[in-house]
């Protein structure tokens, strides 16, 4: 059964005794010498009811009902599903905070959504790769975010097989500072001083968001990103590491 709701947001004004109006400015609808019948249905759309419910409503035939709806239609509350059902995971010493940015920026995917999955994994200084391990084998399109003293690097989208993966970066990294697995495995439970500026959080979290829908919407990969407090965005390369074979099946299907 479809339940019909006038979008909550759309304000239902009185402009004289004799005339409703939807919206506030612009007037999206006008009902000029508004009927009794519409009147009730109005009301019953503001709570929610079903098409054939509003006949009884309105004491008129379905036909009536279905021209009513006709003109009210573009203004019914549409649940659209998400563009990416994301899972957002954290760990550390901030991981109830990002999970509160997450909530508030609508990111946690409901139950019942049939949205493609993609995720967002989160670490402080470091992420290891136990916590995204398992979307490598289920196909789960993802991103990393990690939160240092001065910046967050959000990282290009991992498409299982396809795509360079978080452990390529870490080797990468690797390469570039020998000590770096020793510095990762002191840091990573540690507090990151990034991750105590909201704004910060935010535009972590929704860029990564942004990144995954792009990705899995249109097959393009973005380059992952350097974000700091002072509003600056570096992009950042990434390349399979040849002694990680994430993408190994691919590179041999190609050869």
């Amino acid at each position: 059964m479809v339940v019909l709701r006038l979008d909550p947001l759309i304000p239902i004004v009185w402009r004289d005794p004799h005339t409703l109006q939807l919206g506030g400015d612009p007037a999206l609808l006008v009902f000029e010498r508004i009927a009794p019948h519409e009147e009730r249905m109005l009301a019953a759309l503001t709570s929610g009811v079903p098409r054939t419910a509003l006949a009884a409503i309105g004491d008129c035939p379905l036909a009536v009902v279905d021209g009513f709806l006709d003109r009210v239609r573009p203004f019914l509350a549409h649940r659209e599903e998400a563009a990416c059902a994301f899972t957002v995971r954290a760990r550390g010493a901030h991981r109830q905070l990002v999970g509160a940015t997450a909530r508030a920026l609508g990111l946690l995917a409901r139950p019942e959504s049939t949205a493609r999955r993609a995720g967002i994994v989160v670490g402080m200084h470091a992420i290891p790769p136990g916590d995204y391990r398992d979307w490598l084998r289920r196909d789960v399109p993802h991103v990393g975010v990690m939160f240092g003293d001065e910046r967050v690097v959000v990282s290009s989208v991992v498409s299982p097989g396809r795509t360079a993966c978080l452990r390529c970066a870490d080797l990468a990294r690797r390469d570039a500072d020998p000590d770096w697995p020793a510095l990762a495995s002191q840091l990573i439970e540690r507090p990151a001083a990034a991750a105590l500026d909201p704004i910060l959080r935010a535009e972590a979290l929704g860029a990564a968001a942004r990144l995954l829908v792009e990705a899995v919407h249109t097959d393009r990969v973005a380059r992952g990103l350097v974000l700091t407090a002072q509003g600056r965005a570096e992009r950042l390369p990434s390349a399979p590491h040849p002694e990680c074979g994430c993408t190994v099946d691919l590179q041999a299907s190609l050869g």
